[in-house]
């Protein structure tokens, strides 16, 4: 199964991240999945490079259950 969405970075924290921001470059993202006009991204609160967080991942879990109040979008 392959799952690609839009990764959103406020300018706020665009300096914070910039060294992880590259093309191609494989990172580690936490944040909160935003709707909005039908469509799903990423609101990035923190980045890391995946070799950072490699090890002592033991599994990865995603939760994309909608809330009631945004079940009709």
């Amino acid at each position: 199964m392959c799952y690609s969405d839009t990764a959103v970075v406020f300018p706020s924290a665009y300096l914070k991240f910039f060294d992880y921001i590259n093309d191609g470059k494989v990172v580690f993202v936490n944040g909160k999945v935003n709707f909005r006009d039908n469509e799903s991204n990423i609101i990035v609160e923190d980045m890391k490079h995946i070799n950072d967080v490699y090890d002592s991942i033991k599994a990865i879990n995603v939760d994309l259950s909608m809330k009631e109040n945004n079940k009709n979008l």
